[in-house]
């Protein structure tokens, strides 16, 4: 499917729309209206739907949950929601995991913001802290399960959807802020509000500092500058961030926008599995978004510009090992252009759409040389979508949802991702969800086009695929003001991607070409791995459960939730290589594996205790939390080449107490002061792999993963 055909059809199309939505021509049920602002939901199927209606299951968040528990980050706050995972490597890099799909720069979750995906292009991952203005933000969702119907490549365990603030017909005013130890401060504001009958704006500013936690791991040996080298001192974070919107309204509820958002990232420290310890990074982004937004129709186009740098950081520099540090450049453009019409006849609901991007990047990882960008090498991908979706409502209390979606993609085809549900109220307290869905990753351009390092790409990779059976079961007790439910899953995943040895003739011809330049010191003596798809399926399933209630007529509400869930691979994964030998040396990449059914799996149990407290101005929570072990796998910290150690990494459990105390100046709005303090003992526990000793001894890093452990924030905020 082409631009042209895309547009032409959205175009041909948005008359039909509007007709529809007149009075008397089935209109669209405003179904907010009938309900609370957590009782609807909008990302599930990107229409605002009851969420008893939704056909998979969804947490929501609202901008004064941000507030009421001890986080002040959006990824420490979905710590406590039931089925995600979180992962904390260095004090601006986390990692956000749905249904046990998580892992290091974890591209296996999609996040959207203002409607639109959110990550690093390269690696898939998500830029969590500094990116993202909390004034700003009105309702988080949690879309459990794959979502690839309605999000398309990269939906795989699920999607997070940041909903931000809508200007009305009254000017208003937000900030949020915070500071605090060890090293941290955020602040930012949003100004909003009409310009005359019809237009409106909506401009927003901040920005982020982070230093380095006080338990890094630390080679020791200070700080040694090299041309070859990037630093970042004494920070792990750095960021400036802006937005600026201008619309008009339109009518039958809908909306025309243009809105430019900038993230200028100068430092993150973040350790990724492709060298060891932490690297240094900055980043420059750009958007450009127009849109037509209502409940009939969303239409937008939206250019993406990025500008980055990758540097590894070690402690001293060799020459002799030039080929060691790593230094990688990129310009990044997308187009992106998407429509979607919503149709509601009284008895059922008709989603249809489709979808074009064209990505390019040029960069040295492609081919080049970073200190000559004329020699950089330009890859670029398209991706063209269709979609349907159509949900009947038997009766008010019985509705079937079937959806489908086509993606066609440049590089590996022709994809298909399915939805299926069943939504069942037997009354006005509970609902039942059955859902199955299909969902799939699309290989990341570092695991598509790398040529530099020890790594290459299969020519025969093809996408991850997923499917996901849910049934859930919530119930709100209105007499009790008590809320409770249970979730249980059950997936079973193939094709996954993994960097897989080469086998030894292989290794061995790519170091003798390597060898033979001289050997040429400045490039790479590989590849000896190649990213492959596994044909060893996962099978994973877990069951949720969650409550909350008032404790008679006290001020205060006991809530709690508890996550079981298991990952296995349906055989034991091996990492081997028969070798090869080179004169006068012995045998090189010769080793053989067995890593188990369970590595790269999730922590078996974790579960949250909370106890809140809302009396006049006055509010606080106390939070209990406990996360179980897991098992890791770490490419980079493993020796290959002249070694046969895999580095299996045992991540330790771990239980910690969150707290807040806070005041708000006028209870309803966002106007408070809150002392807030994670891990409030002070536990000092490691969330991913930790720096291997001979590592930092061996000067092969200047830094590595960080101990979280206590930290404390003051945050404050305001609404005018």
């Amino acid at each position: 499917m082409s631009r042209p055909v895309v547009l032409l059809a959205l175009l041909a199309g948005f008359p039909c729309a509007l007709a529809a939505a007149e009075p008397g021509a089935g209109a669209p049920v405003d179904e907010a209206a009938l309900v609370d602002d957590s009782g609807f939901v909008e990302a599930v199927s990107r229409r605002r739907q009851r969420i008893e209606t939704a056909p998979q299951a969804v947490a929501v968040i609202s901008a004064a949950d941000l507030v009421a528990t001890p986080a002040w980050t959006i990824p420490d706050r979905l710590r406590y929601v039931p089925g995600v995972d979180v992962y904390q490597a260095r004090h601006g890099q986390y990692d956000v995991g749905l249904n046990g799909w998580n892992g290091l720069l974890n591209n296996r979750m999609l996040v959207v913001l203002d409607g639109h995906e959110y990550r690093q292009e390269e690696f898939g991952a998500i830029n969590w802290v500094g990116s993202v203005s909390q004034s700003d933000v009105r309702r988080i969702e949690v879309v459990k399960g794959p979502a690839s119907v309605t999000y398309g490549a990269n939906a795989f365990g699920g999607a997070v959807a940041i909903i931000e603030r809508e200007a009305d017909q009254v000017h208003r005013a937000y900030g949020v802020g915070w500071l605090g130890v060890p090293g941290l401060g955020d602040a930012d504001a949003t100004v909003l509000g009409p310009l005359g009958q019809r237009f409106y704006y909506k401009v927003s500013a901040g920005g982020s500092r982070l230093d380095d936690l006080p338990d890094t791991s630390d080679s020791g040996f200070g700080s040694i500058d090299a041309a070859r080298m990037g630093r970042t001192g004494e920070r792990d974070l750095v960021t400036a961030r802006a937005r600026a919107t201008l619309g008009v309204r339109l009518p039958y509820d809908h909306r025309a926008e243009v809105t430019w958002r900038m993230v200028d990232q100068s430092t993150w420290e973040l350790v990724d599995d492709f060298d060891v310890g932490s690297n240094a990074t900055n980043t420059r982004t750009d958007d450009l978004v127009v849109a037509v937004r209502g409940p009939v129709l969303d239409l937008s186009w939206r250019h993406h510009r990025a500008d980055k740098a990758y540097q590894n950081q070690k402690a001293f520099y060799v020459p002799a090992r030039d080929f060691a540090y790593v230094q990688s450049g990129f310009l990044d453009y997308e187009d992106t252009v998407r429509g979607q019409v919503n149709i509601d006849t009284g008895g059922n609901t008709l989603s249809l759409g489709g979808e074009w991007s064209h990505w390019r990047s040029t960069s040295n990882l492609w081919d080049g040389w970073y200190q000559l960008p004329s020699t950089w090498k330009t890859v670029s991908t398209v991706n063209a979508a269709g979609f349907v979706e159509d949900q009947l409502r038997l009766s008010p209390r019985l509705a079937l949802t079937a959806g489908l979606r086509a993606d066609h993609h440049s590089e590996v085809g022709l994809h298909w991702s399915p939805r299926l549900a069943v939504n069942w109220s037997p009354d006005r307290e509970q609902f039942v969800l059955l859902s199955w869905s299909s969902g799939y990753r699309q290989p990341s351009p570092i695991e598509s086009f790398l040529e530099e390092y020890y790594f290459t790409s299969s020519p025969s990779l093809d996408v991850e695929r997923i499917s996901t059976l849910q049934l859930s079961w919530r119930r709100k007790h209105r007499a009790l003001d008590l809320d409770y439910g249970l979730e249980a899953f059950g997936s079973r995943a193939n094709d996954l991607i993994m960097p897989l040895p080469l086998s030894g003739s292989a290794a061995g011809a790519n170091y003798a070409r390597w060898y033979a330049t001289g050997p040429d010191i400045t490039r790479q003596p590989g590849p000896f791995l190649a990213y492959q798809n596994l044909d060893n399926p996962v099978l994973s399933g877990g069951i949720e459960g969650q409550a909350r209630g008032r404790l008679g007529s006290w001020p205060l509400w006991l809530w709690g939730n508890g996550t079981w869930q298991r990952f296995q691979f349906k055989d034991t994964l091996t990492f081997t290589s028969d070798g090869f030998t080179v004169p006068g040396y012995p045998p090189m990449f010769r080793f053989y594996n067995d890593l188990g059914r369970e590595v790269g799996g999730p922590p078996e149990w974790k579960g949250n205790l909370g106890l809140d407290l809302q009396h006049s101005h006055l509010f606080g929570s106390l939070v209990g939390r406990v996360v179980s072990g897991r098992t890791a796998l770490s490419i980079a910290d493993s020796v290959l080449l002249d070694g046969s150690y895999v580095a299996l990494s045992e991540i330790p459990a771990y239980a910690t107490c969150d707290l807040t105390v806070g005041w708000n100046f006028v209870p309803g709005r966002a106007s408070f002061l809150r002392l807030a303090a994670l891990d409030l003992f002070g536990t000092g526990h490691y969330e991913v792999a930790e720096q291997p000793e001979w590592v930092l001894r061996k000067g092969y890093a200047l830094e590595g993963p960080s101990k979280i452990g206590r930290s404390y924030a003051l945050q404050g905020g305001f609404e005018f």
